[in-house]
């Protein structure tokens, strides 16, 4: 990516700078609008805010391409991994993600480790309720996700002193593949999701 100012962005969005920032009209908003504040991060790395509470990612791909930046999926690349692939270069084309110190990094470790090991615990979904419960959905299972993105935890922790059967489905770093979190689905015994 090239470098970036802030006289660019400003021009780009028919905003002003103001106190190290650009404040512009934002997406959908009139031109005389400065409802969204635009910074530049370590590294070039695109910050986007709105005061008027637009969703933030749908103000960073408006300012993308306002400037110019659009991402473009690798030749004969796979649909279903097309979004995974966005995500990946829009990280590295804003500068990753914009990691402050967590106000409680104990906290966020224990919350992980449990994470991590709910993870190992699940087993494989297929054969499962969580295959019922994807199809009762009109969803398929694909083999590329099994054990890698979804998971079958028989008696999982679910709310306070009580187990459930859960799918569980892993969030990975785009910057290091890991498991970072994890999404619970507690299911009933015949794959419905629990209400």
């Amino acid at each position: 990516m090239t470098d970036l100012s802030l006289t660019q962005i400003a021009r780009a969005l028919g905003g002003n700078i103001s106190s190290g920032q650009v404040l512009a009209p934002g997406p959908g908003h009139r031109p005389h609008d400065r409802s969204m504040a635009v910074k530049l991060g370590v590294g070039g790395k695109l910050l986007v805010s709105s005061f008027a509470g637009d969703d933030r990612l749908k103000c960073l791909a408006y300012v993308e391409g306002k400037l110019g930046i659009v991402w473009q999926p690798e030749r004969g690349a796979e649909p279903k991994t097309a979004s995974i692939h966005r995500m990946q270069s829009r990280a590295m084309t804003t500068g990753g993600p914009n990691r402050e110190p967590a106000a409680n990094d104990d906290h966020v470790a224990r919350k992980q480790a449990f994470a991590l090991q709910l993870w190992s615990e699940a087993v494989n979904p297929r054969r499962t309720i969580v295959e019922t419960y994807l199809a009762s959905r009109g969803l398929a299972l694909p083999d590329d996700a099994v054990m890698e993105v979804v998971r079958f935890h028989p008696s999982c922790p679910f709310g306070p002193g009580t187990r459930q059967p859960c799918m569980v489905a892993a969030f990975h770093s785009i910057e290091t593949g890991e498991v970072v979190a994890l999404h619970r689905t507690a299911l009933t015994a015949d794959g419905q999701k629990l209400a």
